[in-house]
């Protein structure tokens, strides 16, 4: 496609008719990633788009592209009408473009596909007609208006034998021709408004006449009438009857033959209207020996001339263009001869062919140019549909002429005039002025008026007459008084052109400019750029009057976006601009070369290269271009980067030169893409940017003040305005670059220029944490240290350390622990220290003994923890068996072990738009809501509102388009809350997408925003998307619960009594207890210092020395067994109960079962023990020093006092709780 832009560029600078078109640049600058925009001369809207190669659409994204481009709102959509392939391997699909699924009438395209995407679009999008519509008229009022504009006697649905004949020809009982209307969208040509009409398919019998009447549906005002009657001038001429002896193709029924066969398509049949007009009374002709010589009175012999008519046509489509009849799904052909008495005429109805007889000096319609021209109609009807006024209606018979011609020359002899064969010349396409017709466009005989439709038999002779001189040639001056020159290239060739014209571009609303641009682009599609049948088809245009002559060439041009670079290996990638050509030699002045047309060349060595094209274009000439030293790889050129394709990187350079991911092309669609650019000891990074575009509300570039996407954010910058001017500073010696695109469109992106500054003094440090109060343990610590630092050493409360710059660290325990950081650089230190920074608070490890019975049964586990306990059957598990503090197992008859876990749940808050207050209604369309997560969160529910019950599907998409997660449910009409549950971790463009629910497309205020959660940004609608809000209120979300280890518990069968074991660990005065029973099963321990505990396995603080008897009673259920063992304490002088009481706070006390102990300066003890009143050890936590604050949550404890003892090598405290029921 790029070796024709100049050359059509020539072609295009035109006279006020023309359109303005745009290439190259001057293209890309209107459109991304096109090579050849055409603007439509009033509107101003793009009609023909052709892509750059490399840069084509996906077919599965052209509604959302169109949308976008168009700037389309939400109730816009595109119905297919049909699509074609042809012979060069491209699809063509048309459309008609609707509003509310009502088609707007003007508003035709096409998009044109090759390996599934698309090179090309041509048509009409109105953006102005997408309004809201309101009808005031009932379908039977508006048909009395159409019936009163037509004004008929008789219409064909009050003739029995017509509503029988189209119940029979649609092979359709219920078929009639009583009008049923349709819903269009139309222009009002008078003030060029949109008005909603109702359109009406009214066939009159008497006076006979048939159009589609379109009704203002507001007021009855007839906005337009498209006749679908067209036909030939009805003047008193005479004419002869013969084509010669032709074979023709019959049937054979009831021992008779008839003018019927059904080789062709779905078959070819002739009948005889007896002069009548019901086609429900018409009947076959029949021939006894199928030798077809019926000459008689009633001109019988008309009929064959009709039939072979028939026949040639479809065989000229079908061996022409591989085309099977009109609609190219084989449309039946049917010819109605002998129509009416003294009837100066033929037709194509929108269905069928009709054929009158004439009068005394004419004789019947049924020449072959005839025939040809009334099929052709047919064609039209089904590809470009022009309508039947003004210059799309001349055009629509102008081409009847072209194609009736075309195949008057296949079947026959043939010559340039129409109607010959019937004694009387209508129109001359090789001299139209010599029957009254034009031959330049608004030139000598061209109409003006409102009569016949605006004049289509007259002025189709100017695309009559282009025709002709694209096939024969000529020269001459025209009416414009322009000396023209065509040399012709053949019936054929020119005849190929207006068929591809005709059925692969050309739209309802055509117009002459049109059809010259569309011409040559046929012409160059068919026969390539520069060949003589496009220089044929531009100059004929230009003899009619319409555009310039045809400009012979070649002109080599290229260019590059980069040139400069900091070090090889260098690859370049060379832009082709040249036009016409057809071989090209490159010289890159490193001794390489290359024929291809855009090549990417690598220059391996240091240097300065002058780089030549040749453009060969065979008869078109060659020409060349030298760009001397064009292309420099030397250290001093900053060095160039690209956006990562997909993750992150990092960059240490203190210059350089960054692009988004596409380079100097566009970026990528559905990307979230990141560079950090950290120059060690750096104390500022300085951006500036040179170019910068981006999709405005829907693609970001995203800037953060650190080494990651978790630093706080500068700005979050779209459209097509440099970022803060151009310039941002990142005064923490680091910066974060995110690119985020979506699905749709894509734009050119930016680039941006890099600089470093080195500090001078010694640093200031900070730093921050992304979770300072976490129940996970996991917190991630942000240097944010000014005046580059190059050495860092964190502190982290626990006794643990690192020298990485932005740690990730792992607590274990839980409390408050103070942070310090300490930074350095080449000027000196500097610290900061952040006091009880961080609070951990994990659930406590479940506690759960074992149980035991006897032989089999049921057991009954009870756990104890802070938080709730959930079940499982394994330990990977994700299936819950039940939750609380007791489980109940099945029936066993074996041993079996359960897993259970501990969770404290988060607290729900609401966040989005809370209700559906302000104007909207149900819409179904596909749809979401764009939001973003700041950390990780459940969706838990969303409330929709429906006016059906039925199933609705709810759907969470990544920004990539990706479906994370979906649900459908079940809703009544109203009000419905939905549970989701959708877990969704940090990050941008979230989609929560569903339809057919009710949206608010007013009265919406974004962002909402759920501060330091997430926010609800916008809609995705196409266009204006901050002025709809879809389907999704008062969201329910939490952060993700908090869950402790998983511990093991055995519910043991037993049938026989345990013996009881134990083996014991001496760091006196700590002892450490280990069960080793056999058969085991509920375990009672007694220490001999008067404490005990039912811990499986517990450890145990004597405060005394001396020898103690440690006793362990085993019941399994199916008896106890007992086990006694000596232990000698020695260690444990000194250890006395401290009477120091300051800092140790134990409060609220009572307490309900949920209390703090805050150890204050005394973070010296080991252990914490926790005794009901009978000493039993009910809960062990193990401390350190790091450790100043515990949560405690004994909920799961009876009401009583109990002691808390506090302990270490040398000292204990004993304090004491008091638990009261809630």
């Amino acid at each position: 496609m790029k070796k024709i832009s100049i050359l059509l560029m020539s072609l295009f600078l035109l006279n006020g008719l023309m359109a303005q078109v745009f290439y190259g640049q001057k293209a890309d600058e209107k459109i991304q990633g096109t090579s050849m925009v055409r603007l439509d001369e009033k509107s101003q809207t793009p009609n023909y788009i052709e892509f750059r190669g490399g840069h084509e659409i996906n077919v599965t994204q052209i509604d959302s592209w169109l949308k976008k481009v168009f700037n389309l709102p939400e109730n816009t959509g595109f119905l297919e009408l049909n699509r074609s392939q042809d012979r060069m391997g491209y699809t063509h699909i048309r459309y008609r473009q609707t509003v509310n699924n009502v088609p707007v009438h003007d508003a035709m395209f096409l998009i044109h596909i090759r390996g599934n995407k698309v090179t090309s679009i041509n048509g009409n999008i109105f953006k102005e007609a997408a309004q809201n519509y309101n009808k005031s008229l009932s379908e039977q009022q508006a048909l009395q208006y159409a019936l009163n504009k037509v004004g008929a006697q008789v219409y064909k649905w009050q003739v029995s034998s017509e509503e029988q004949w189209i119940k029979q020809n649609n092979d359709d009982p219920n078929a009639s021709f009583y009008p049923t209307a349709s819903m269009e969208i139309i222009r009002n040509k008078n003030n060029a408004q949109y008005r909603l009409a109702y359109k009406f398919n009214i066939y009159a019998h008497e006076p006979m006449s048939r159009a589609d009447i379109f009704v203002d549906a507001k007021n009855g005002d007839i906005l337009f009438v498209n006749d679908k009657i067209h036909h030939q001038d009805t003047l008193g001429t005479a004419f002869t009857k013969f084509s010669g002896t032709q074979p023709i193709t019959t049937d054979l029924y009831n021992g008779s033959f008839r003018l019927r066969e059904s080789g062709r398509g779905n078959g070819v049949e002739t009948f005889d209207m007896n002069n009548g007009t019901s086609y429900g009374s018409a009947v076959d002709f029949i021939d006894a020996d199928n030798s077809w010589n019926n000459v008689n009175a009633s001109k019988d012999e008309v009929a064959t001339d009709a039939h072979w008519g028939m026949e040639m046509t479809y065989d000229y489509y079908w061996n022409r263009y591989n085309r099977n009849s009109i609609d190219g799904n084989g449309f039946k052909l049917k010819g109605y001869i002998h129509y009416s008495t003294n009837y100066v005429n033929a037709y194509w109805n929108g269905q069928v062919m009709t054929f009158g007889d004439g009068n005394s000096s004419i004789h019947p319609l049924v020449s072959l140019d005839i025939v040809g021209h009334e099929i052709t109609h047919g064609l039209t009807s089904n590809t470009a549909d022009l309508d039947y006024q003004d210059e799309s209606g001349a055009m629509n018979e102008g081409y009847s002429d072209v194609f009736g011609t075309s195949i008057e020359h296949y079947g026959k002899t043939g010559n340039w005039t129409l109607g010959e064969d019937i004694n009387y010349i209508m129109r001359s396409m090789s001299n139209p002025k010599s029957k009254g017709d034009p031959d330049t466009y608004h030139g000598i005989n061209y109409y003006l008026g409102t009569a016949d439709n605006g004049g289509v038999h007259t002025n189709s002779g100017v695309l009559n007459h282009w025709f002709y001189l694209a096939s024969e040639g000529g020269s001459g001056v025209n009416d414009n008084l322009d000396t023209f020159q065509v040399v012709g290239v053949g019936i054929d060739t020119a005849a190929a052109v207006a068929y591809r014209t005709l059925t692969v571009y050309l739209t309802n609303t055509s117009q002459y400019a049109d059809a010259r641009f569309y011409s040559i682009k046929a012409a160059v599609d068919l026969y390539g750029p520069c060949s003589p049948t496009v220089a044929a088809v531009t100059d004929a245009f230009y003899a009619v009057g319409i555009g310039g002559k045809y400009v012979n060439g070649v002109h080599a041009e290229f260019s590059t976006d980069i040139t400069d670079f900091c070090a090889p290996p260098a690859a370049v990638s060379f832009k082709n601009t040249s036009n016409n050509g057809i071989n090209y030699l490159w010289d890159f002045g490193d001794g390489i070369s290359s024929t291809a047309f855009e090549p990417t060349h690598t220059y391996n060595n240091y240097g300065s290269y002058t780089v030549k094209l040749v453009t060969y274009g065979g008869t078109c000439g060659t020409d060349s271009m030298i760009k001397s030293e064009y292309i420099s790889v030397d250290t001093a050129n900053p060095c160039l980067v690209f956006m990562p394709l997909s993750g992150s990187q990092t960059l240490t350079l203190c210059d350089g030169l960054l692009f988004d991911d596409g380079g100097t092309g566009d970026y990528s669609n559905n990307t979230q893409v990141s560079t950090t650019i950290a120059p060690l000891g750096a104390s500022a990074i300085t951006l500036t940017f040179t170019s910068f575009d981006f999709e405005s509300n829907y693609d970001f570039l995203k800037i953060y003040n650190g080494t990651s996407t978790n630093s706080p954010l500068i700005g979050s910058y779209d459209g097509p305005n440099l970022p803060n001017g151009g310039t941002i500073i990142a005064n923490s010696g680091a910066v974060t670059i995110e690119q985020i695109t979506d699905g749709g469109l894509v734009k050119a992106g930016f680039i941006a220029q890099w600089h470093c500054t080195m500090p001078s003094v010694p640093p200031v440090t900070d730093f921050f944490a992304d979770d300072t109060n976490s129940c996970q343990g996991v917190v991630f610590f942000q240097d944010y240290t000014a005046n580059g630092p190059t050495a860092w050493l964190w502190e982290f409360g626990d006794g643990n350390t690192s020298t990485f710059r932005n740690p990730t660290h792992t607590y274990t325990n839980n409390g408050n622990y103070t942070v310090k950081l300490t930074t350095t650089n080449a000027y000196g230190s500097n610290d900061i220290t952040k006091a009880s920074y961080i609070t951990i608070n994990k659930p406590s490890t479940p506690y759960a003994p074992n149980k035991s019975i006897c032989n089999s049964g049921v057991i009954n586990l009870t756990a104890a923890s802070s938080g709730t306990i959930r079940w499982f059957d394994s330990k990977t598990s994700n299936t819950v068996i039940d939750t609380g503090a007791t489980f109940t197992t099945p029936n066993l008859s074996q041993s079996t072990s359960y897993w259970l876990e501990a969770f404290i749940a988060k607290p729900l808050k609401s966040a989005a738009k809370p209700n559906k207050t302000g104007p909207g209604s149900v819409l179904n369309y596909k749809q979401s809501l764009i939001f973003d997560v700041y950390k990780a969160i459940v969706l838990d529910s969303v409330t929709i509102h429906t006016t059906s019950a039925g199933t609705r599907t709810i759907s969470l998409k990544s920004n990539t388009g990706s479906t994370l997660a979906t649900k459908s449910v079940t809703v009544i009409n109203g009000a419905n809350t939905v549970y989701l549950g959708f877990s969704i971790p940090k990050g941008n463009d979230y989609a929560l997408e569903g339809q057919n629910m009710f949206r608010n497309n007013a009265g919406v205020s974004y962002p909402y925003t759920l501060n330091g959660i997430l926010s609800v940004k916008k809609s995705s609608a196409s266009s204006n998307p901050l002025d709809y809000y879809y389907y999704f209120y008062d969201w329910k979300v939490r952060e993700p619960e908090c869950v402790s280890d998983r511990v093991e518990v055995y519910a043991y069968i037993n049938t026989v009594a345990p013996v009881a074991d134990f083996a014991m660990t001496n760091n006196d005065p700590y002892i450490d207890f280990n069960d080793q029973s056999t058969n085991p099963g509920a375990n009672t321990w007694d220490f001999g210092d008067g404490n005990s505990t039912a811990i499986g396995s517990p450890t145990h603080l004597y405060l005394q020395n001396g020898t103690y008897t440690v006793t362990l009673n085993v019941d399994n259920g199916c008896g106890t067994g007992t086990k006694t063992k000596s232990v000698t304490i020695g260690q444990a002088t000194g250890i006395q109960q401290t009477e120091d009481l300051s800092g140790i706070k134990l409060y609220p006390n009572p307490t309900n079962g949920k209390a703090y102990l805050d150890l204050g300066t005394h973070t010296e003890f080991e252990l914490l023990n926790i005794y009901d009143f009978t000493g039993k050890l009910v809960e062990q936590i193990k401390l350190n020093s790091s450790i100043q604050k515990v949560k405690l949550d004994l909920s799961n404890l009876s009401s009583g006092m109990y002691l808390i003892r506090l302990s270490s090598e040398n000292t204990y405290k004993e304090l004491k709780l008091i638990i009261t029921a809630e």
